[in-house]
């Protein structure tokens, strides 16, 4: 089996998705266990990790059936393009949540008191409506650029929604995990100064196991999500660059023919 082939692909993606499942239930059931005092420091961190992996689910859910359908050679289109969109559209949607654990432990840091009195619950629930509406638009953006027939055999959920529409949801995320980037970096350098500022009470005890979590996450959807986003938007840029200048070369050489065979013509009468 080639190293890029389809089924290698979508293999590694759901061992992928296994381990990520695996870690966010993990993190769960230690949470449930230890039942923190200062419930208000993990709130967003829990909503994102809700997100995550129901992330994880569609993401698994997609790949199997795939794979399966691969195997049978037997597709159910339906099925193909709702768990592909439930799948995309959350793709996006823990983006947003990212960026929004990141503004919540800056706020954590720099208001501690106003934190634990109303900034958490503002947080909370601007972040979940910001998650809803994200996820409610990539989704119905892709419903309604439905293809009539697939774009490729045996069919995709790329090949199934209008690649332009895909390109515009596609350079929306990765707009929005530049803004995560920004955010990160904000939100380590802040976590510098507060662990040189302040003392070592309970609500700084309690923000900094936070931090720690929120840092292993955000440092590992840098390199998993962010970087190669930007790394796949930045090859689409360059090859819609290329295929313009072709377009435009071929439009300027058939111009051009039409002209000489024009002038050749008038030239060819003019003569006779």
């Amino acid at each position: 089996m080639p190293f890029f082939s389809p089924i290698a692909i979508y293999v590694s993606t759901f061992v992928c998705c296994a381990t990520a499942l695996l870690l966010n239930v993990t993190f769960v059931v230690v949470y449930v266990k230890r039942k923190p005092k200062d419930k208000k420091q993990f709130a967003v961190l829990l909503l994102v990790l809700v997100s995550h992996t129901l992330f994880d689910i569609s993401c698994g859910t997609y790949t199997c059936y795939i794979l399966a359908s691969l195997y049978c050679d037997s597709w159910n289109l339906s099925m193909v393009f709702w768990s592909g969109n439930v799948f995309f559209s959350l793709m996006l949607t823990i983006i947003v949540g990212n960026c929004f654990m990141a503004i919540d432990r800056i706020l954590a840091m720099r208001h501690p008191v106003l934190y634990n009195s109303k900034y958490s619950t503002y947080c909370q629930r601007v972040c979940v409506a910001f998650m809803a509406v994200s996820f409610l638009a990539s989704f119905i953006s892709v419903y309604m650029s439905m293809e009539a027939e697939p774009l490729s055999s045996p069919p995709a959920f790329n090949n199934m929604v209008n690649p332009v529409v895909l390109n515009d949801l596609s350079l929306v995320r990765t707009v929005c995990s530049m803004v995560n980037f920004v955010l990160t970096i904000f939100f380590l350098m802040e976590a510098k100064r507060f662990l040189k500022t302040q003392n070592n009470g309970h609500v700084t005890r309690s923000i900094r196991k936070t931090n720690q979590v929120v840092l292993c996450q955000v440092v590992a959807e840098t390199f998993i999500l962010v970087l190669p986003d930007l790394v796949t938007q930045s090859f689409n840029w360059k090859i819609k660059r290329i295929r313009r200048r072709l377009t435009l070369s071929r439009m300027f050489n058939f111009c051009h023919g039409r002209m000489g065979v024009g002038s050749g013509g008038g030239i060819g009468r003019s003569f006779g």
